[in-house]
């Protein structure tokens, strides 16, 4: 496969849940503006799709709104806690339990979110630790079932979810040893 081929969003989330599977913790600053920032583009390329015609535009609001929340999550550390892990649960919840037919899906990950993101900020260590993990296997499982052709990811459903347990298996552990001595 060319790599000049894949797209950069592509490219992108597979650096990012590298680094957020493997050093989400060490790098918690870093992984809450990352995380922060990939909400703010979701956002505005999710819910404002067509605020302007010109695609470069677009990109141009998607990036600033990622960067306005990425600025904002670095000062205050609670609420970034809160926020990104309440936005990854979102995330993970909409995206691996089917399309939204109605309100019940997003009313239900809502508040999964909300729970999570409470108990986040109340378990700040481990939780930091437990959603950059599982939020960077979910980027990679989902930009690796990305790249397999169309055929081989819809007659295999579970392989998404086969691939976020491995990855972030894999991540937690390795974070919870590698920062044991760090506070």
């Amino acid at each position: 496969m060319d790599l000049s081929q894949l797209p950069l969003e592509l490219i992108l989330s597979i650096i990012i849940g590298l680094l957020l599977c493997f050093a989400g913790y060490r790098l918690k600053r870093i992984a809450f503006a990352i995380i922060c920032f990939v909400l703010g583009y979701w956002a505005v390329k999710t819910f404002l799709p067509n605020v302007v015609p010109d695609p470069f535009w677009q990109w141009v609001l998607q990036v600033g709104a990622g960067a306005i929340l990425a600025f904002v999550s670095a000062s205050a550390e609670k609420l970034a806690v809160g926020v990104t892990a309440g936005f990854a649960i979102f995330q993970i919840v909409m995206q691996n339990f089917g399309p939204a037919t109605d309100w019940t899906l997003p009313a239900i990950a809502v508040a999964i979110a909300v729970v999570g993101a409470c108990v986040a900020v109340a378990l700040m260590k481990p939780a930091v630790i437990v959603y950059t993990g599982i939020y960077g296997a979910h980027m990679l499982a989902m930009a690796i079932v990305g790249l397999l052709p169309a055929d081989v990811s819809a007659n295999f459903p579970p392989l998404s979810w086969i691939l976020l347990g491995a990855f972030a298996a894999g991540g937690i552990v390795y974070q919870f040893k590698s920062t044991k001595n760090i506070a």
